[in-house]
């Protein structure tokens, strides 16, 4: 009797084993869809910030010695000026959030900047003038949709363009 109740304990673990550890498993949902194919960089060489499910992407630029931050706003590809007009692009905002007190920063539109590499929107503040590493958010509205997205600048990333 022992002997039985043995043979079932070593079967059941094994049986379970070839059952379910043997059982290919399906592919991860959403992984082409979040996979990344667009470059590391914006195309004027400043980090990229997702907007939405890769709706749009802002790319966040710094020249220190003006003080001065060029947002532009960039389609799905991040590459290229999306399908808008400026002002379908509303209430576009900047914080710098690892600076004392934080930096608010307020962008309006610069048709002379914008083109078909973005659509350009200019800020400045003396938080700017350093150069480090900024960590912030970029908010803002499309067409009255929201869009919010934390963000990443490296330090000894210049942009004069």
């Amino acid at each position: 009797m022992t002997t039985r109740y043995a043979g079932l304990l070593l079967a059941l673990p094994l049986g379970l084993f070839l059952l379910y550890g043997c059982t290919p498993r399906p592919a991860p949902r959403n992984v082409a869809k979040h996979a990344h194919s667009h470059p590391e960089h914006g195309p004027h060489g400043g980090c990229l910030i997702e907007w939405g499910d890769e709706e749009y992407h802002g790319e966040f630029t710094v020249d220190h010695g003006k003080k001065e931050t060029v947002v532009y706003i960039l389609d799905e590809t991040a590459a290229k000026a999306p399908d808008l007009k400026p002002e379908d692009i509303t209430d576009l905002v900047v914080v710098i959030k690892n600076v004392t007190p934080q930096a608010t920063i307020e962008l309006k539109h610069d048709a002379a900047r914008s083109g078909e590499k973005g659509i350009a929107f200019v800020g400045t503040h003396d938080a700017l003038q350093k150069e480090m590493e900024f960590k912030g958010e970029l908010s803002g509205k499309v067409k009255g949709k929201p869009y919010v997205h934390d963000f990443t600048e490296k330090a000894g990333h210049d942009h004069k363009h």
